[in-house]
This record gives C-alpha cells, sequence and structure tokens, in this order.
C-alpha cells in the first residue's frame, strides 16, 4: 500500500472484505474497477500508471523518463522490465495489440492469468522408450 499509493479502504471494503489468496491485491484492485483502464503509458500520470498490474515503481519512473524522448512501444516497455502478461491488459501504447480489460471481461483476465502452466508433453516415435517391470 506504501509503495503503490492505495488506502486501505480500496483493496478491502464492505463488498470485498477479505483479501483475494489467488492474486495479488493490486490485480484484485484492478480487475474490480476495469472503468480506470486502459492506461495510456504514453500520456497518464506517475500515479495511474502506478496502479496498473505489472507495473512496479522502478518501471512507473523509468516509464516517465523514457517518454519524454518518445512515444513508448510494447518492446520497449518489455525493456523497461514490466510484466507484459500482466500489463497488457490494462494499457495502451503505440501498437499494442492486445484486448484490454474493458474489451475482454475481467472474469477472462482473471481466469487467464491465474490458470496454471500447462506442459506440453511432445511424444516422438522415433524416440527409444524403455519399460521397466514392476
Amino acid at each position: 500500500m506504501r509503495f503503490y499509493q492505495f488506502r486501505a479502504d480500496e483493496i478491502v471494503d464492505d463488498r470485498f472484505p477479505n483479501l483475494d489468496l489467488e492474486i495479488d491485491p493490486k490485480l484484485a484492485w484492478a480487475l474490480r474497477h476495469p472503468e480506470h483502464f486502459p492506461v495510456d503509458v504514453n500520456t497518464a500520470d506517475y500515479q495511474m500508471i502506478l496502479r496498473v498490474p505489472g507495473i512496479g515503481v522502478k518501471s512507473a519512473k523509468l516509464i516517465l523518463s523514457a517518454r519524454k524522448f518518445g512515444r513508448l512501444t510494447s518492446e520497449q516497455l518489455k525493456k523497461i522490465g514490466i510484466v507484459m502478461k500482466k500489463a497488457q491488459y490494462f494499457i495502451t501504447c503505440r501498437e499494442l495489440p492486445v484486448n484490454t480489460v474493458n474489451e475482454v471481461t475481467p472474469e477472462y483476465v482473471r481466469k487467464v492469468l491465474t490458470e496454471p502452466k500447462k506442459k506440453k508433453m511432445i511424444y516422438d516415435e522415433r524416440q527409444l522408450s524403455i519399460v521397466f517391470p514392476e
């Protein structure tokens, strides 16, 4: 709360009295308030950039410094250190092609971000397999 300038009543309130244990409080707030998004990283103020999931204090300051020299692209944002997996649903920049939280639903964004990664099992018929007796 101290670093991201949230008040306690923004994180938990009468409607949401407990913290969500599956996602971080910043993402939970953003999903509950899609009306504040998308944030244009090339024009938004520091406080709003700081509220975007995937953007930390250091990255927000770097965005403010970097945009003095030109409009930022998604590749530049990745180099700054933004977690694009989270931030892509909450920001706009020059050419970001991903749908924002308003174009898809907050429920969809939550599902995508909390879904466990599936390991792809690749089976190659040419690969030798050894069967061990039990």
